[in-house]
């Protein structure tokens, strides 16, 4: 990645991709986009960016919206979880099911973010 603006993108278009899979089962093209977007959330946190990702908490698609949330977890705890929690409670499917799951990580305190981890692909 080469900017800010370029990794927002690669985010947000690659979190679209990989919620698409979750509905078609094609799971190597998820895997594929879910290294990218994760990719893209280390180097806006690196960059010091992160909450750059706060405007796709309203993004139209519900994987996009649910993902921002994820990331901005640990700068934006309050708006972050009330997203999670608006998905979990409503009919999205798998996406309130992982909402819903990631709020109780978040809650018993098991979230890596994948830049505590080291992780760099």
């Amino acid at each position: 990645m080469k900017s800010i603006e370029e990794a927002i993108s690669i985010f947000e278009n690659s979190v679209a991709i990989q919620a698409q899979t979750f509905e078609t089962g094609d799971y190597k093209k998820g895997n594929r986009h879910f290294k990218l977007y994760m990719q893209s959330i280390v180097y806006l946190y690196e960059h010091n960016h992160l909450a750059d990702l706060e405007p796709l908490l309203k993004h139209e698609n519900v994987g996009v919206r649910s993902t921002a949330a994820y990331a901005l977890l640990p700068i934006m705890e309050e708006k972050s979880k009330a997203v999670l929690q608006e998905i979990a409670n409503n009919n999205y499917g798998i996406h309130s099911l992982n909402a819903e799951r990631t709020l109780q990580r978040w809650n018993d305190n098991e979230i890596i973010f994948p830049y505590q981890a080291g992780f760099h692909w």
